[in-house]
Order: structure tokens, then C-alpha cells, then sequence
């Protein structure tokens, strides 16, 4: 039997995706219950790993992040094994970072130790004026075209984590498929 994961959600993108800002956004929604409750926006890149937790009313539980930043994506792979569920974040504004997200996720779906694994695609940054469509979006990343056993662990959603757009259904994501 595999040893049991050591965090829970590992938090996935590219540079400057919004992927600190989303895991502060859904602490500090696990604390408030309210999505689109103040928060400080001052973010700076993260160079490394982060580990975060928030808890939860179940079992007093905490569920427990690690976000690793984009500049560490040669090593992204070796983190899969400790996570529960992964969370990749895309960023819905810029069209030349697309590309290289899509195959940066691809890279990691056909990881064998994800193969058991939920993963929920953040398409974040809706609230740009920059934003693609989601059609433009879908045809750039292609998700459409993964085989079924991949498709099905894939959950999409549109957010924002600056204003807190669908932070709560993340966040009720994440905690059904943690149990």
C-alpha cells in the first residue's frame, strides 16, 4: 500500500498565472466564508515552494497546500507523488503564455502518478479586459483532445482570484475530492 499523500491540493502554473493570489483568496474564504472578502494583493513571484493550510469545520481538519512557482517548473514532476489532488492554473489573459501552459499540463497529465488523481484546470484572470473567450482558450489548450481516462479526472473552471469569482466552487471542489 502507498504511502498516504503529505499535502493535500499542489498548486500548478506558469509564472505569474495568479497562483499565490488564489491560495490566499481560498484561506482567507475557509476563515470568512465570504468569496470576495478584502485580501492583500501585494504578491510577489514566489521562487521555491509555499505550504499553506486552512481549515476545515470537518474532522478538524486542515487541508494543506503547496504552491511551487513557476520558475521551479524543471522540477514540478518530483512534488506529484505528495499531493492529493493538483490544481493547475492558466492564465485567461495572455495568449502567449497559453501554449506553453497547455503543454506544460500536458506534460504532467501523462505523469503515471497522477494517473489516480483528480486535477482541476483554473482558467484564471476572467476579470481581465484582456481575456480570451473560453472558446479561444479551449482551442488553444486542447483539452478536449485527451484520452477518456484523462478526461474524466479533469475538472475546468473560470475564475478570479483578484475579485473572487467561483472561489467558493474551488474551494467545494477541493474539499469533496480531498476526502
Amino acid at each position: 500500500m502507498a504511502p498516504e499523500p503529505s499535502v493535500d491540493v499542489l498548486v500548478l502554473g506558469l509564472q505569474g498565472g495568479g497562483k499565490s493570489l488564489l491560495v490566499r483568496r481560498l484561506v482567507n474564504l475557509a476563515k470568512s466564508d465570504i468569496p470576495d472578502a478584502p485580501i492583500d494583493f501585494d504578491v510577489v513571484a514566489t521562487v521555491g515552494v509555499e505550504l499553506q493550510s486552512l481549515s476545515t469545520s470537518k474532522r478538524n481538519r486542515n487541508i494543506k497546500f503547496r504552491e511551487v512557482g513557476g520558475a521551479m517548473l524543471p522540477v514540478w514532476a518530483q512534488y506529484l507523488r505528495d499531493c492529493r489532488v493538483l490544481v493547475y492554473v492558466v492564465d485567461m489573459s495572455d495568449p502567449l503564455m497559453l501554449a506553453s501552459s497547455a503543454m506544460e499540463l500536458y506534460v504532467l497529465l501523462t505523469e503515471s502518478v497522477l494517473k489516480d488523481r483528480k486535477v482541476l484546470v483554473l482558467f484564471n484572470k476572467i476579470d481581465q479586459p484582456t481575456v480570451m473567450s473560453r472558446s479561444e482558450v479551449n482551442m488553444c489548450m486542447q483539452l478536449h483532445e485527451m484520452p477518456q481516462p484523462v478526461k474524466s479526472r479533469l475538472t475546468i473552471m473560470e475564475i478570479s482570484a483578484v475579485d473572487g469569482t467561483n472561489m467558493s466552487g474551488v474551494l467545494a471542489w477541493i474539499r469533496s475530492s480531498i476526502r
